[in-house]
């Protein structure tokens, strides 16, 4: 069973299945076709619950306190100011998460079918962002507001806020279901001073001084400002980010996982995120090699969880930022998939169960970091020849590559050099077979051919800007090329039959449909990089 990590980030979200609203989720319908399919899901609650705060799109952004009249006072530091979200996030994992808590505690629209425990729900995360300034003064919050907040609806601040207190928070509904903070915007060292600030809060108000959540959650494009063009990951020295955030949690919160749930680039190039065309490379060229060597870099810092955004173009050719960030074109030309869908489905498929062993240096069989091999000679340059070591977790599955290395070189002119490898120490001389595989465009597990291995256990390939896989293993053969594949939508399981297909959401407006689909359907884009180095776990498995 695969067990693909989904980010459904509904902006409107409507607690019942009766009444509809132009572009809210009817969450039974998501829950029930997941699960059908064995897909477990993660949710982003945007904002304030309809069902509490009203449907004013405006407001709904505000600051998730019972009373709006308390926004701008002391209050909003004031766990106990957050009890009906809190309320709503116990409702939510209640249904949706697998523990079935007492009917009794259900609290239900009208019509709505009674359901506790449906299996469905992976992770919830408490509102997106909200260290945005965007949307003004009532929508932004400060650390300790968002310490407040998380607190109230990770375990209703210890089980001590709203009028009835065990039907708060997510912990006393289902404590297996994951609960993440918000999504920061940034992942620098002021995102981690927001994130320490917290801290301190919770170790100030809560009697067992824990952080109140499950996961560090960031979001992380790589640009100046937004108002530029995109830059490569070496550019914005998006591995030196994500280590920095790995290496706080180790030395101050051990026990939490630490995801980037957002990250991409653009298509279109009227977009300020653009990922731009360059020598033989197009602009779907290089925002799929850029994605492919970003999970790379966020593998090796061993980030838990990495969710590119997104799915789908909102727009075809749309000139915003994040309207042609997706893996496929927009709805109106059926979720063509872009270069980009094959590139990550390629690298998934290759790492399906495998681990981050370390980085290799060029024709060593020792593990060593070696950025500036064959660039300039300036240690760091991040223009040198890369390679990245993954090996077969026997546990999780037998067969297939023992040991793949990625292989790539970090520059932006275009450049390419022959790379050699020493594979003598990672497989029997006697059972050893080594294809290479390089990204194609219109192949979901790359275009594939065998390699040589010298008898001294060495095989050369040639490194560009567009990584390229060496898999090593015992009766290993190039498989034929797999592609292209159709238009982009999930299979329809029988028990969604009768049910609205394709992405699940009403509407039909701007920022509606697809556009709200986080990360990739059908094990495209999803959990990487585990605390336990699983690269690739049960999330694309089967």
């Amino acid at each position: 069973m695969k067990s693909v990590h989904v980010a459904l980030v509904c902006r409107d979200k409507l607690w019942s299945a009766s009444a509809k609203l132009k572009g809210a989720c009817d969450d039974d319908v998501v829950a029930i076709c997941r699960a059908a399919a064995g897909i477990k899901t993660h949710v982003v609650l945007q904002g304030r619950p309809l069902c509490q705060f009203g449907t004013n799109k405006t407001t709904a952004s505000w600051k998730c306190v019972d009373n709006s009249a308390d926004i701008g006072t002391s209050k909003t530091m004031d766990p106990s100011s957050y009890s009906q979200l809190a309320a709503h996030v116990y409702q939510y994992v209640a249904r949706y998460g697998s523990v079935k808590v007492p009917d009794a505690r259900l609290a239900l629209a009208p019509g709505q079918p009674r359901l506790t425990g449906a299996g469905w729900l992976d992770a919830i995360e408490v509102r997106n962002e909200p260290n945005g300034y965007w949307a003004g003064a009532e929508a932004f919050m400060t650390p300790v507001e968002q310490a407040a907040l998380l607190s109230a609806c990770f375990d209703g601040h210890e089980g001590t806020v709203g009028i009835e207190p065990a039907v708060v928070g997510a912990r006393q509904a289902d404590p297996s279901v994951l609960v993440s903070m918000g999504g920061l915007s940034g992942a620098t060292q002021v995102a981690l001073d927001n994130v320490a600030v917290m801290r301190l809060w919770f170790q100030a108000n809560r009697k067992d001084r824990r952080f109140a959540a499950d996961v560090l959650n960031f979001h992380f494009y790589c640009n100046d400002d937004q108002t530029s063009k995109g830059a490569s990951p070496e550019e914005c020295d998006l591995e030196g980010v994500v280590k920095n955030l790995t290496r706080w949690r180790d030395l101050n919160e051990p026990s939490l996982q630490v995801w980037l749930s957002e990250f991409g680039y653009d298509t279109s190039p009227l977009s300020p995120n653009l990922a731009k065309a360059y020598g033989v490379f197009s602009a779907e060229d290089v925002q799929g090699m850029w994605l492919i060597r970003s999970y790379l870099y966020m593998a090796m810092a061993r980030i838990d969880r990495a969710e590119m955004f997104m799915l789908a173009d909102s727009h075809d050719n749309g000139g915003q930022k994040f309207m042609t960030s997706g893996l496929t074109s927009a709805k109106t030309s059926n979720y063509e998939p872009k270069k980009s869908w094959y590139f990550v489905s390629t690298m998934l498929g290759l790492l399906r169960n495998t681990r981050f062993a370390g980085e290799v240096q060029p024709g060593s069989s020792g593990d060593a970091r070696d950025h500036a091999a064959g660039g300039d000679g300036t240690a760091g340059d991040g223009a040198g020849v890369r390679i990245a070591r993954f090996s077969r977790d026997g546990a999780r599955a037998s067969g297939g590559a023992a040991t793949v290395f990625a292989v790539w070189l970090g520059s932006k002119t275009g450049a390419s050099r022959s790379v050699t490898i020493d594979v003598s120490g990672f497989t029997a001389a006697a059972t050893r077979d080594a294809v290479l595989v390089e990204l194609s465009g219109n192949s979901t597990n790359g275009a594939q051919s065998l390699l040589s291995i010298t008898a001294a256990g060495k095989v050369t390939v040639v490194a560009s800007e567009m990584p390229a896989f060496v898999l090593l293993g015992e009766g290993l053969a190039p498989q034929q090329p797999s592609g292209p594949v159709p238009p982009v939508d999930p299979p329809v399981a029988a028990a969604c039959a009768d049910l609205p297909i394709g992405l699940h959401c009403t509407g039909t407006g701007t920022y509606n449909g697809s556009f709200i689909i986080v990360s990739q359907l059908l094990g495209i884009v999803c959990q990487f990089a585990s605390r336990l180095l699983c690269v690739i776990s049960t999330c694309c498995s089967g």
